[in-house]
């Protein structure tokens, strides 16, 4: 018998906790029971309804929609899912810097996981579209087992969880109708994942400042651009390198 694989899920959050725990539940529903899932990761910007920063302690307080899934993972995921929930210094996407630190926040979680060895699964489905644009890019440069969205597919629940899904009072009257809705479905999407070989041009650009010849000769036989993979590579360093602090809460 295989020994199970630990597991992670990372996600962006936006204003709706449901499509946080509508992946886990599709997840383990297509998974099988096979599949463990230790931790769940948060993705989002700071603001009202999600956390924000106490200005003397520095201290990044969990509100509104965050505390419904601390709340949620404690009480009624009781197989001890362990939930972290990150957040930008941003209250928004509209600024390149919010970019910038989403994304180096995104690949340092993926990388961070991968060399602990987890299976990394990646949901696009909260948050901003420019969220969801940023984590497929880490998921393709940093790897993931699975990069997938959550349909909710019967007409009814969907109509409830649009009508209602930011409703914080709403959520907390009826939370398996938001946080729960039983037709939740992954949809699988189609990635490359160029885990290995960023790694190598990551290690080559900082030991040489440039690709070896054997990489170099790989990418030549596949017609791939190798000016432009080094380039995209510099900058996903160069974001990473400049990464502020990120508040991580567990």
């Amino acid at each position: 018998m295989s020994e199970e694989r630990k597991s992670v899920l990372i996600a962006s959050l936006g204003m709706g906790p449901g499509v946080i725990t509508s992946a886990v539940d599709a997840l383990r529903k297509e998974l099988g029971e096979n599949f463990s899932l230790e931790k769940v990761v948060t993705l989002s910007t700071i603001g009202r309804d999600i956390a924000y920063k106490d200005p003397r302690s520095g201290e990044v307080i969990p509100e509104g929609f965050t505390n419904i899934l601390i709340k949620e993972f404690e009480q009624n995921y009781r197989d001890g899912i362990e939930y972290i929930y990150i957040c930008i210094d941003y209250s928004d996407m509209d600024y390149p810097k919010a970019c910038d630190q989403f994304l180096a926040t995104a690949c340092q979680q993926i990388d961070k996981y991968h060399n602990d060895d987890y299976d990394v699964y990646v949901s696009l489905a909260g948050g901003r579209k420019s969220m969801a644009g940023i984590l497929s890019v880490a998921a393709q440069f940093y790897g993931a087992k699975m990069l997938f969205h959550v349909a909710i597919t019967n007409e009814r629940e969907r109509q409830v969880i649009e009508e209602h899904g930011s409703d914080l009072n709403y959520i907390l009257r009826n939370r398996d109708r938001i946080l729960h809705p039983s037709s939740a479905k992954l949809v699988k999407l189609p990635f490359l994942n160029l885990r290995a070989l960023t790694r190598k041009i990551t290690a080559d650009l900082r030991q040489y400042g440039n690709i070896d010849v054997n990489t170099r000769s790989t990418l030549e036989v596949l017609e791939i651009d190798i000016d432009d993979v080094v380039m995209s590579i510099r900058d996903l360093n160069r974001v990473q390198e400049t990464l502020d602090k990120s508040y991580i809460m567990e």
